[in-house]
């Protein structure tokens, strides 16, 4: 098939935080480098219509398209798991790909655990154009750089090769999507500009993948600006750049290519303190829009901020500060971090202490709270394994949703690593909610009744969470245990369980998965399509053998799902089941009598046709906003 007639699908999946108008920013950039090579490209993006794994697979049913790329974070792997096995189901025959650090860090565990064809384990630009075209093509990918995937049982991984100058690349295609639905959603402004990949910190808790910083050129940068504002009117620009002040003239040239053509740009650079000069912070000043700096923090305790590995030391944060207030640089704001593994709840309150003296003596903006999440080929995550609070990573992945669940490595008990985040938390959102009630400023009458009585609702309930989370923390170990599932709750931040296997537990039958071995399957057909991908995930995660579905609707055409047969209910002595699974939504006593004259040695299995395992949602990263003092 020659290029001009290939067709491929990007696809950003859905998360927990549902709609959300992040820009696929990796996508359209390999959409523009397609698009050269005169391959039609279209983008679906799941997250910002909330689109469910069903609802994609519909979609995709009315497209035409010859192959499939699928990327996201960490967050999104459930969902890039469960989308790669229904889509296989439903398009057997369409080459798969992936990208992302889901599977940049782990591919052959990865590919080994979910369908897809082939993975790209780095920048794909210069193999995006061939790696498409053969696989449609059914040609031989080997000498393909940047590649994983399994053949014939075989994992293979090609050499890694990174881009030296991303100039030659046009610039991302912004046409391909709905701008307007991004430009207007709360986390457009200021607009996150693709500034660079790659960091020269290599911190404990991070998973980026490229040790070696490759940036456009300053002129280059600009250039995205000016087609972002040309075109859609952008003004506001945030470097996506782990470390923009290293090396210092990089953004030094950038500011003063802004000044060369008089843009009045506002932008926001963020990167380690012990890189800020003072001839970065006068570049920064002497831009005709506003510049804003970050910096990065984490902890003031100097031998946990060294356990981090982090490059600068707490000393140096300071008299960067003073550079930044020297040429009145407004800084966005700094993170700091609860859950390192020396760090305990005396230490994080000193630093939060500090904290709030340093943003209220600098005028900062914003300071953020998290806790560590153990993230993707990290020196965390080595922890995490060797201390077997993970045993299975991409179990552990499945089950991230939000910013949860934790890993609590420190030497403090569970309760106690989730206890103080847990409560300011609360109390951050009862202000927020708060201020709502008390100074809405929804326009129209209705709008501001409506937000007023939503925020009181939320208020009331966490207020009560918060209360009951307090009363809990005081009761003795035996009664804690007694209401571990009001605790848990109140609690609103999972720890990782490594005695569960979570994809059992969220897409599997625990009834199927506990047959005997070499047992023989059968299943009432049913409608509800999630409940058809759990028995077909059960069926492949056991060692049983499934004969099909029969039937007891007469006026049905389904003869076939997913290569299974479908019979009628009368013919079921010809599958000769051991058992046969029944959900409860089908079931009745007619039925069950009709089964055991049919087939009276095989047993019925009862399944509830609602049951949902409920994992709880962590959201513990919380914002603490200071209005700068004019």
């Amino acid at each position: 098939m020659s290029e001009d007639s290939i067709s491929i699908i990007f696809i950003q999946p859905s998360e927990i935080f549902g709609h959300n108008a992040n820009i696929p920013t990796s996508f359209i950039e390999m959409a523009a480098v397609l698009r050269e090579a005169a391959i039609k490209v279209e983008i679906l993006d799941a997250r910002l219509d909330n689109l469910s794994v069903y609802q994609t697979i519909d979609i995709l049913k009315k497209k035409n398209f010859d192959i499939i790329g699928i990327t996201g974070l960490n967050c999104a792997y459930k969902y890039v798991k469960d989308f790669s096995i229904e889509f296989k189901r439903e398009f057997p025959e369409k080459p798969l790909i992936a990208g992302g650090c889901f599977i940049m860090s782990q591919p052959e565990m990865i590919l080994s655990r979910i369908p897809i064809d082939v993975a790209c384990i780095g920048e794909g630009e210069e193999v995006i154009v061939d790696l498409v075209t053969r696989l449609v093509n059914k040609q031989n990918i080997s000498d393909i750089n940047n590649l994983a995937y399994i053949k014939e049982g075989k994992f293979f991984q090609t050499p890694k090769k990174r881009i030296e100058n991303l100039d030659k690349f046009p610039l991302p295609a912004y046409d391909l999507l709905n701008m307007n639905r991004y430009l207007n959603s709360p986390n457009a402004d200021p607009f996150l500009v693709s500034t660079g990949r790659g960091c020269i910190n290599h911190c404990y808790y991070c998973s980026n993948p490229y040790p070696q910083v490759v940036r456009p050129s300053p002129s280059r940068i600009v250039e995205h600006f000016d087609l972002l504002h040309n075109r859609y009117g952008v003004k506001n620009f945030a470097f996506s750049e782990e470390n923009a002040f290293y090396p210092q003239d990089w953004l030094v040239k950038i500011c003063e290519r802004l000044v060369e053509l008089d843009r009045s740009y506002n932008f926001g650079a963020g990167g380690c303190p012990n890189h800020v000069t003072e001839e970065i912070a006068q570049a920064m000043a002497s831009v005709k829009g506003t510049a804003k700096a970050g910096i990065a923090v984490e902890h003031w305790n100097p031998q946990i901020q060294k356990g981090f590995f982090r490059i600068q030391q707490s000393e140096g944060i300071i008299p960067s500060l003073e550079i930044f207030k020297k040429y009145n640089i407004p800084v966005i704001g700094f993170n700091i971090l609860w859950g390192h593994p020396k760090d305990t709840p005396k230490s994080f309150k000193e630093t939060l202490k500090k904290s709030l003296k340093i943003v209220k003596k600098y005028s900062i903006e914003s300071l953020s709270l998290a806790t560590l999440v153990v993230y993707p080929n990290s020196q965390f995550l080595k922890d995490a394994l060797k201390k077997n609070k993970i045993t299975d990573y991409e179990d552990y992945m499945y089950s991230m949703i939000g910013y949860g669940p934790y890993v609590n490595l420190t030497d403090v008990d569970d309760d106690e690593f989730r206890k103080f985040m847990a409560k300011l938390t609360a109390i951050n959102y009862s202000k927020d909610y708060l201020r709502k009630i008390l100074f809405s400023n929804q326009k129209g009458i209705a709008k501001n009744i409506r937000e007023r009585i939503i925020s009181l609702i939320k208020l009331s309930k966490t207020l009560k969470r918060l209360f009951l989370l307090n009363i809990l923390l005081l009761l003795p170990k035996f009664l804690k245990n007694k209401f571990r599932s009001t605790l848990e709750e109140a609690f609103y931040a999972p720890i990782y369980n490594p005695n569960i296997n979570h994809y059992h537990k969220m897409s599997c039958l625990q009834e199927i998965l506990n047959l005997p071995e070499h047992s023989k399957l059968t299943a009432l057909y049913t409608k509800n399509r999630k409940n058809l991908s759990k028995v077909l995930n059960s069926v492949r995660e056991a060692n049983i053998g499934f004969k099909g579905f029969v039937n007891n609707n007469n006026n049905t055409t389904v003869n076939e799902v997913y290569n299974y047969p479908v019979i009628p209910l009368e013919n079921i002595d010809t599958l000769n089941p051991d058992y046969i699974l029944i959900f409860s939504q089908e079931y009745n006593d007619q039925i069950q009598e009709r089964i055991f004259k049919l087939i009276p040695n095989a047993k019925v299995i009862k399944v509830d046709s609602n049951y949902e395992y409920k994992y709880p949602t962590g959201f513990l990263n919380t914002y603490f906003q200071f209005t700068k003092s004019k």
